[in-house]
């Protein structure tokens, strides 16, 4: 879900996924779909923090029709400082929690949220990046039984790092890391239970895994029993 904030007084400080931001008056906090956020009230000031948030399916129609596009394109900004938007915002923010607020406040919301998309979204880079995640994860998973890094995403297509990390948390809300693991936990438990004579050394290497204790130890992570135990359960 999108939603959007607001502070009239004070200011609050925003943890982003290893990025930390502070909202103050005159900007407006941008919280897109799938990103792990914390906001911390860092003085004994701030009051009036208001927040929307914005239907998925409303919010894609209207950037098809700005767009032509037809899945949900990021805002480009964690914070925008742009007193003239915060007016708006903070207008429909109070006509939207106020009992007889503007009957026009959808009409208001809608156009106040177009112009958000145009200034601050790139649908250009976001089509480009829907067609890059599946290729991703379809090589993540042609080559699940080797040592798969960030880094080997990174040269394999050409793209850095911080960029492929950045899609994964926008696309499945994780890691890069913490996909493969997971694919690699989930293709182990695939072998186990087409043939549980399997010993845990071959399995742990046919998922990827340098040995087998490190398999062991993300295997409980992930299912919360050991392979041993999963291994008597499907027996």
């Amino acid at each position: 879900m999108l939603s959007l904030s607001l502070i009239e007084q004070g200011s609050i400080d925003i943890q982003y996924f290893k990025k930390d931001e502070i909202l103050s008056t005159g900007s407006i906090a941008i919280f897109n779909p799938n990103i792990v956020h914390k906001a911390i009230k860092t003085d004994n000031i701030s009051k009036g923090y208001w927040v929307i948030y914005f239907d998925m399916l409303w919010c894609t129609k209207i950037q098809d029709k700005l767009f032509d596009i037809k899945s949900f394109v990021n805002i480009n900004q964690y914070i925008i400082k742009n007193k003239e938007l915060y007016k708006v915002f903070l207008s429909i923010c109070k006509n939207a929690y106020t009992k007889d607020g503007d009957i026009n406040i959808e009409e208001n919301l809608k156009e106040f949220i177009k112009k958000i998309f145009i200034l601050y979204c790139d649908p250009i880079v976001a089509e480009q990046d829907d067609m890059i995640v599946p290729k991703i994860k379809k090589y993540i998973i042609d080559h699940i039984n080797e040592d798969m890094t960030i880094d080997t995403l990174s040269k394999h297509f050409n793209y850095s790092s911080n960029h492929i990390i950045k899609l994964f948390k926008q696309f499945y809300g994780i890691t890069p890391h913490a996909f493969i693991l997971n694919e690699k936990i989930n293709h182990a438990k695939s072998l186990m239970n087409k043939n549980s004579e399997q010993n845990l050394l071959s399995i742990s290497v046919q998922s990827g895994f340098y040995d087998q204790s490190h398999f062991c130890k993300n295997f409980k992570k992930v299912f919360g029993i050991s392979p041993n135990q999963s291994f008597v359960k499907l027996s």
